[in-house]
């Protein structure tokens, strides 16, 4: 991992926002065919599979809230406890959803929250659980472990309230975070995922579109979406390509977001989508308090460590 001092506030913001867009953009298109080029959405839409409004996020981000919710109202405390306690709230009441209540959520994730309302247990799921719940949320998970110095132990620790015993999941999140820590620092991740080809000389190409599939599995959303990040070169390109093969797009376009906005940034976010996204401003003063929290916390060990 990149040493935690060389990060900065505007690429870690990316990755909170960059999630929250992807998930919007991508939610008209959700378990739909891919579209052509030419057809490509590239504004919030409404419609969709639950019939939302433009700019309403789904389950992916209504979770990654949760868990900023959490770690404000804590005080900057990391409490994997208040943060189950938070995903219940969402599922039963629909706490931080776009809408009334929760809506699109994943099998593993209903049944390991309603296992941990029942039993409290903070580790869920089973080795069959291989979804990209974990991922699809991940980034406010990814931060606070950088604030308590243990980015592997908050990550996995966060992905096991829903998604626990499963080494596959536990696998890709290790993955993403190399990524993601490549990002912060400005470094293009070299992980190309599995959609990508070596030719003769060494050179590396990506594979057509037509042979990425943006499946709920853990493994093929993480690939999916990196796919969309080497192929681009612009945040927006990046997003753009990675809702538009359909199926799971919005959680794809979550975790491309995720790494996007790690890479390059708040800024590169399109504003006119940023505030798009249903009440936006209460979103931003959310996520502004979260990194403070975090960044104070950072520069305090770094503090102590001079």
């Amino acid at each position: 991992m990149k040493e935690r001092k060389e990060i900065n506030r505007n690429r870690a913001k990316g990755m909170l926002w960059g999630l929250i867009v992807g998930d919007c953009l991508g939610d008209v298109l959700q378990f739909g065919p891919a579209r052509e080029e030419g057809h490509f959405v590239t504004e919030m839409e409404a419609g969709g599979p639950f019939n939302t409004p433009a700019g309403y996020w789904t389950d992916d981000g209504s979770m990654a809230l949760c868990i900023v919710d959490s770690y404000n109202n804590m005080g900057g405390t990391y409490s994997l406890a208040d943060i189950a306690e938070t995903f219940h709230l969402w599922y039963r009441d629909g706490y931080l959803s776009s809408l009334d209540h929760s809506f699109d959520v994943g099998c593993s994730t209903a049944q390991s929250i309603m296992r941990y309302a029942a039993q409290k247990t903070l580790v869920n799921g089973n080795e069959h659980s291989a979804g990209n719940g974990s991922i699809m949320r991940y980034a406010p998970s990814y931060l606070i472990g950088l604030s308590e110095n243990d980015i592997t132990g908050v990550t996995l620790g966060v992905s096991s309230i829903t998604h626990g015993n499963c080494p596959t999941v536990e696998d890709t999140v290790m993955r993403l975070n190399y990524v993601v820590s490549d990002g912060l620092v400005g470094e293009r991740t070299t992980d190309y995922g599995k959609y990508v080809r070596r030719l003769r000389n060494g050179k590396l190409h990506l594979a057509d579109r037509e042979d990425v599939t943006n499946r709920g599995f853990c493994i093929d959303t993480l690939d999916s979406a990196l796919w969309a990040f080497h192929k681009t070169k612009t945040f927006e390109d990046a997003l753009v390509q990675a809702i538009n093969n359909g199926n799971d797009s919005d959680s794809v376009g979550a975790v491309c977001g995720q790494i996007a906005g790690a890479y390059y940034g708040y800024d590169a976010i399109p504003r006119r989508w940023v505030e798009a996204v249903k009440d936006w401003e209460e979103i931003d003063a959310m996520f502004e308090k979260f990194l403070d929290l975090v960044f104070g916390k950072i520069e305090a060990a770094n503090a102590k460590e001079d």
